[in-house]
């Protein structure tokens, strides 16, 4: 067995390359006040078929609040994911690879109508590898609004807005260079990985629309929006766990690394199902609509003997969103505690 001593005294295993080789993997994370923790996974029947997923491509991630002011009144529609990224993508011109590294959030979604001198907030996040993206991006808000290409009146983001101010999400210090912003690690994702292995039950609350496409055989024949699960009955555990496992596994290959065959979970865990399907669509400049609708809501799993690989994906979920359409803003959730505590940092609305 092999051990990484990093700082605090934390010793942990760096469970993929580990887990593919060895008899036993031992994960120990001491002296940080938080837990002590100690499984031997692999004699464990219901741990043997996980499919193991290189998350540390995926990381660090880095994420900016950014706070713009309105120079005139404007409204939005209900949801402004496809929005914020339909004016970013604008505003940051044609670039490669944007998809494969940009994830947005918008806490402001729900609020419509704001005036001249309203200030406004929404957050950017890059996975690994995104670094010089997220500065374009950081150069281009700090040009605001000479840097906008399109004057349309009719779009609620445009060239009516000034910049604010740009923040560290994590820590909400100002930034003006990538370099600076916290890196949320491993390590990271370790620790905040460690506070939900000590929880039995959980809920997953929605923050925007999810399109989880059913299980091949349902699906069949179906086409558009009829392709994804629409009613609580055909949701499970094992469908919400296949899709952020599907998620990961495709943003690894779009990196060219090996991703390993996934292996659904057998359990149910689903206790509550308080979902809803709701139709959207987003219109384009030509005033097309698009359909984009989504499942909205809440569940509680229980999660008792969750195995710790699982929880890191549901974890680094959060920030990544699931689904089709991800790259919208679709997909985002949050893990709460019955009690409603939840570790994910998030940007918080100004209205």
């Amino acid at each position: 067995m092999t051990h990484y001593k990093v700082t605090n005294e934390i010793i942990y295993i760096l469970y993929a390359k580990v887990f593919q080789r060895a008899e036993k993997f031992l994960f120990t994370l001491s002296s940080c006040g938080q837990f002590n923790c100690c499984v031997n996974y692999l004699k464990d029947r219901s741990v043997r078929n996980i499919s193991l997923l290189a998350l540390d491509t995926l990381l660090p991630l880095r994420g900016i609040n950014v706070t713009l002011q309105f120079t005139e009144k404007t409204s939005f529609r209900l949801f402004h994911q496809p929005i914020i990224t339909a004016w970013l993508r604008h505003l940051v011109g044609n670039l490669p690879d944007y998809e494969q590294y940009v994830l947005i959030d918008a806490p402001e979604s729900g609020h419509s109508a704001y005036q001249a001198g309203d200030y406004y907030r929404f957050a950017v996040l890059t996975l690994g590898g995104g670094e010089a993206l997220l500065q374009h991006i950081i150069e281009c808000l700090h040009l605001l609004p000479y840097s906008v290409r399109f004057q349309d009146d009719k779009l609620p983001l445009r060239n009516n807005v000034l910049l604010h101010s740009i923040t560290d999400l994590w820590h909400d210090f100002s930034a003006r260079h990538v370099s600076g912003l916290t890196a949320y690690d491993s390590f990271m994702l370790q620790h905040e990985t460690a506070f939900w292995q000590a929880q039995n039950d959980c809920r997953l609350r929605w923050l925007a629309p999810v399109a989880l496409l059913l299980p091949r055989p349902q699906r069949e024949g179906k086409s558009g929006d009829k392709r994804f699960c629409r009613h609580k009955n055909q949701l499970s555990f094992s469908l919400l766990n296949d899709r952020v496992y599907d998620t990961l596994a495709n943003l690894l290959r779009q990196r060219e690394t090996a991703v390993p065959a996934r292996h659904s979970e057998s359990v149910e865990r689903l206790q509550v199902a308080q979902v809803f399907w709701m139709d959207y669509a987003y219109y384009n400049a030509e005033g097309k609509a698009k359909p984009m609708g989504g499942l909205l809501g809440e569940c509680v799993f229980d999660m008792q003997d969750l195995p710790a690989t699982q929880w890191l994906y549901w974890v680094l979920g959060q920030y990544v969103g699931i689904g089709q359409r991800r790259v919208f803003g679709w997909g985002r959730y949050q893990l709460e505690t019955l009690e409603g505590q939840s570790t994910a940092v998030r940007a918080m609305a100004v209205n």
